[in-house]
């Protein structure tokens, strides 16, 4: 055998969580691990052994003190089963910390990349590790270290791209500054929709109010001009400041005040349409105690003011019911779905969401993440009637040759055609719950409880 080498220098091996050793089954295990030198110029001489440690019982593990120009055999033992021998490795320097030279953006289910979430991840070095922040990241970010990844986390409104430093120490003192590099973008708001919204009415809305705070006008803000008018006085609902999160909302009395979308192009809105979805934020203001229909959005069919399209509360022999429903063709009979509410939550605010899949004749409703389905609505599935509404669409009320109306406080509502994406309905309702103040309603497990999209 030739002359042993120097073993010794700032070289390691480690086998760290979640990677460290186990069982065939996969279960993390106790044993024996040991580092040999394998002489290159007489591969038929006995392995040299230079060090050798126990694993835990998580099946971590740590041999440092080597020579990092070497390479070793590592070998794992446990009674009652096979080694697991690893040959030619080359131990990690302990005396540095290599990273990865960028900012791993993070990136969810949904598709959101701001760059407001993300890692760093450190190759070598000496676990445990610690981070301080040495030059700025923009408010509202902080780093952290969880095993080898520097994590970038939080939620920023400075937007711009930023380039901060943050210093990594290593337990034997090890360190590196990490420049790290940040983009914080425009938060999301509903004119960032796949598919823009036909409808959108809500607090930030211009709007014409007169001397009563009666609302002659409410502004739509989707660019199609679909904007909701009250020519006459005594039909206006009327502007309450500050009721919702410090925000206005229009209020309807439930027996006059009612709003119609001002342009003919309206009446085509569910003409020859496939689907339709419609989202609102609403308070219904009293219990019903007898049967009736509080529309909330309507939209009627091409021959009377029977409905094509409709989100309303209660409806035949039930009350204070939420329902979104219509028709395919204007020869068809009504179909809808339907959600009981808690007696005592009639009257609160509610996120409510009803689509309606003509093609797949099916509906949905959904309030406060209630959901019901309705299926094998009407005879055919396909597109609605050519035919133009009878009637302007309206809100607050069935409008037309006679009005139905609905007592009811609006804070917001979006209308579109097709089926609503689910990673923008999902926007749409964190957007809603956190601008007027309702992200109690929001689930654990939705993506934006913690912040707005």
């Amino acid at each position: 055998m030739s002359t042993l080498p120097d073993f010794t220098g700032p070289g390691f091996f480690a086998g760290e969580a979640p990677d460290g050793l186990t069982t065939v089954a996969g279960t993390p295990t106790s044993a024996q691990v040991r580092v040999y030198w394998r002489d290159p110029a007489d591969p038929q001489a006995p392995d040299v052994l230079v060090a050798s440690t126990q694993s835990a019982a998580d099946g971590t593990w740590q041999i440092a003190g080597l020579n990092p120009a070497l390479r070793y055999v590592v070998r794992a033992q446990k009674s009652q089963f096979d080694d697991v021998t690893v040959v030619g490795a080359m131990p990690s320097r302990s005396d540095v910390i290599a990273y990865v030279d960028q900012l791993v953006p993070h990136e969810d289910e949904f598709g959101n990349v701001d760059g407001l979430a993300g890692y760093v991840l450190l190759d070598s070095g000496l676990r445990p590790f610690t981070c301080e922040v040495i030059q700025p990241l923009p408010y509202g970010l902080s780093a952290r270290v969880e095993g080898r990844k520097l994590l970038i986390e939080g939620v920023s409104s400075d937007i711009g791209l930023w380039e901060g430093v943050v210093r990594v120490t290593a337990s034997n003192g090890a360190l590196v500054d990490v420049p790290v590099q940040v983009r914080v973008q425009v938060p999301w708001t509903p004119a960032r929709l796949a598919v823009p919204a036909k409808i959108w009415l809500d607090d930030d809305s211009p709007i014409a109010v007169d001397d009563t705070d009666g609302c002659s006008q409410w502004g739509d803000k989707s660019g199609q001009d679909n904007h909701f008018v009250q020519s006459s006085a005594g039909h206006r609902p009327v502007i309450v400041s500050g009721e919702l999160h410090s925000r206005r909302v229009v209020r309807f009395d439930g027996t006059r005040s009612f709003m119609q979308a001002a342009s003919e192009k309206a009446k085509l809105l569910m003409s020859g349409a496939a689907a339709g979805w419609v989202f609102a934020v609403v308070r219904k203001r009293s219990k019903d105690t007898v049967a009736g229909d509080r529309p909330v959005f309507w939209i009627p069919r091409g021959s009377s003011m029977a409905s094509r399209f409709a989100l309303a509360y209660s409806g035949g022999s039930t009350m204070n019911r939420p329902y979104i429903g219509g028709r395919r063709l204007d020869s068809d009979g009504f179909g809808s779905a339907s959600l009981a509410l808690a007696p005592d939550s009639v009257t609160d605010w509610k996120l409510l969401f009803g689509q309606i899949d003509y093609a797949q004749r099916r509906a949905d409703i959904e309030v406060d993440f209630e959901h019901a389905t309705a299926q094998n609505l009407w005879s055919g599935g396909g597109v609605t009637s050519s035919s133009p509404s009878y009637y302007p669409p309206s809100i607050g009320a069935f409008s037309g040759a006679s009005v139905t109306a609905a007592d009811v406080d609006m804070a917001c509502i979006f209308f579109g055609d097709g089926v609503l994406d689910p990673a923008d309905r999902l926007r749409l309702e964190g957007w809603s719950a956190h601008r007027y103040g309702l992200v109690d309603k929001l689930p654990a497990d939705h993506p934006y409880k913690e912040s707005a999209p």
